[in-house]
């Protein structure tokens, strides 16, 4: 009468037993997923001892030795009647999360477990991993089935097809794209990639990373074709910049310019003309001065005598009012009235806060051209005629401050190392930029700057409402080269990811010059405004780097049929929390 309850605890002690060493089973599970055999490892020699888990102990330990390569106490005699169980475990998401951590000799020993146990094979996983552990390609072309779909198999596909003979560092965008390859010396583009969209400039750039698998380059080829697509029939140099990181998106020139040689983008030096007023408003205010008070009491004829010799205004404004109407107007009076009155030493000074001068990034600077002279040469100088000149690239970094809070980003035209097949991306830390102004005058500048686009120079310009703007204009000449606009701007408003130059030349008028400007500088938004639309950039979604792990993610799991991890999207949080 006792043996009935006796037996019934026998038999819940025997279950209870039984649901621990599954859950432990799950756990180790979840530990070679994430790669921590010697986790794994102590746990299953514990199971071995079980006569109920020793088989699923036996397998987990097999799976143990494919993942480190090492060997373990415990190990299945040949022969024995109960061959390992293999079943709990989810052996295609451990190749997959290998593949994902690097881990690419665990890789190649986790697929060869695989196909003798029939735990289900990834080929392509096991194909990719070989390639990005150096295995000349005509070894693997002869394991891959090119009639696999899916972004790896194109991945794969492109690599196998590239002649190894050609040689150099592999390009990608910073998506991962192939763009070519650079030998040291000449681009090598891909057949489908126009050579305006990539700055001859890489070639320098990638001179000290020649040792890895690949590079991922800064350019988003997507804003890229963009910017070149708003030229038309003009000349001209377009730059887009991320005004967080310094990362050069677009550095594009017409197909005429871009034949001359060399990346115009970044070395074409012409006057900032008009643009240079936000650097007079920022000296002004450092000077303890305020603009707004200071314009407010202003007047604009249309001209003015310094040291005797007249400065012309396109327009006779009139009452100024304050920053608001002189900046939108461009007012040429306004802010060499501005310049005077703060001094030359602090003109020179604030140019320099701004890279105007010697620098050790060759891709930055401006030039003073004449630091000396009477009250009408301060007052060029304060306007952006005749004793400054400035790149696309510089403007285009001098629009991004205001996007920074205040900081000057560092450029740069490299995003990170990559494995040959551009699925590991190892971001490079953006160098750190330089604090130009003051965070609390920044809101006072952009103000004025969606002044120029709602009522002022930029009117005309008409950006889309996907796309909202602030802007500076400037018009100039040269006797060389006609005149030039410089259209730089921020967008879109009010959290601005995207910072530009528009740089139109080679016009034989003001008039034209800037009609040509304001129907480039139309389209290059029209555009931007589409892109901005597909990629939700108005709904705060995550900036680049955070859209590129989650694309490897998204991109990973299509492949390999498997559940897409947390590895790639908890890394990118934890890139962006430090950013």
């Amino acid at each position: 009468m006792w043996a009935s309850p006796l037996l019934w605890l026998f038999v819940l002690l025997l279950a209870a037993r039984s649901q621990h060493e599954d859950g432990l089973i799950d756990e180790v599970n979840s530990l070679l997923v994430q790669g921590d055999s010697e986790t794994a490892q102590r746990i299953l020699q514990k199971l071995s001892r079980s006569p109920w888990a020793d088989q699923q102990a036996d397998g987990g330990l097999e799976l143990v030795r494919a993942l480190s390569g090492a060997q373990t106490a415990a190990q299945h005699a040949q022969g024995d009647a109960e061959p390992p169980d293999f079943s709990r475990y989810a052996v295609p998401l451990m190749i997959r999360t290998a593949f994902e951590r690097g881990d690419f000799q665990a890789v190649h020993r986790l697929s060869e477990l695989a196909k003798q146990r029939d735990l289900g094979f990834v080929q392509l996983v096991s194909a990719a991993a070989r390639i990005e552990a150096g295995e000349p390609a005509l070894s693997v072309a002869s394991d891959f089935d090119p009639n696999l779909s899916g972004t790896l198999s194109r991945r794969l596909a492109h690599h196998l097809a590239t002649p190894e003979e050609q040689g150099g560092v592999l390009l990608r965008d910073r998506f991962g794209q192939p763009i070519g390859t650079t030998d040291g010396e000449a681009l090598h583009l891909d057949e489908d990639i126009r050579y305006e969209l990539v700055p001859r400039a890489v070639v320098d750039a990638v001179a000290n990373h020649r040792t890895v698998g690949s590079l991922r380059l800064t350019l988003d080829l997507e804003l890229s074709e963009a910017a070149f697509e708003a030229f038309g029939r003009y000349r001209g140099s377009i730059v887009l910049v991320d005004p967080h990181t310094g990362h050069v998106l677009a550095a594009v020139s017409d197909r005429r310019t871009w034949r001359r040689g060399g990346t115009p983008a970044f070395e074409q030096m012409r006057e900032p003309a008009s643009i240079a007023k936000l650097i007079t408003t920022t000296a002004t205010l450092r000077a303890g001065l305020q603009p707004d008070l200071e314009l407010g009491r202003m007047r604009c004829r249309g001209h003015e005598r310094y040291a005797g010799k007249f400065l012309y205004c396109p327009t006779i404004v009139g009452r100024l009012r304050g920053l608001d109407r002189a900046l939108a107007t461009s007012c040429n009076v306004a802010f060499a009235n501005l310049g005077v009155r703060v001094g030359r030493q602090a003109m020179l000074k604030e140019l320099g806060r701004y890279g105007f001068g010697p620098s050790s990034n060759p891709l930055a600077g401006g030039r003073i051209l004449q630091s000396w002279g009477d009250d009408r040469q301060l007052a060029d100088l304060s306007i952006g005629l005749e004793a400054t000149a400035v790149t696309p690239l510089h403007a285009a970094l001098i629009a991004a401050v205001m996007a920074a809070n205040g900081v000057m980003p560092e450029p740069t035209l490299l995003a990170a190392e990559d494995g040959r097949l551009g699925l590991h991306p190892r971001l490079l830390p953006p160098a750190p930029g330089r604090q130009v102004i003051e965070p609390h005058w920044v809101p006072e500048m952009v103000d004025a700057m969606r002044a120029v686009v709602r009522r002022g120079t930029a009117q005309r310009v008409w950006p889309p409402s996907s796309f909202p703007v602030a802007m500076k204009t400037g018009t100039a000449s040269d006797p060389r080269y006609g005149f030039h606009v410089n259209y730089i701007g921020i967008g879109p408003m009010p959290e601005a990811r995207l910072a530009f130059c528009v740089r139109v030349t080679n016009q034989p008028t003001s008039a034209k010059v800037r009609y040509a400007a304001q129907q480039v500088t139309h389209r290059l938004l029209r555009n931007l405004g589409a892109i901005a639309e597909r990629r939700g950039w108005a709904d705060e979604a995550p900036y680049d780097e955070l859209e590129l792990y989650q694309r490897l993610d998204r991109l990973a799991s299509r492949d390999l049929s498997q559940p897409a991890t947390q590895s790639g999207l908890e890394r990118a949080k934890r890139l962006a929390a430090r950013r």
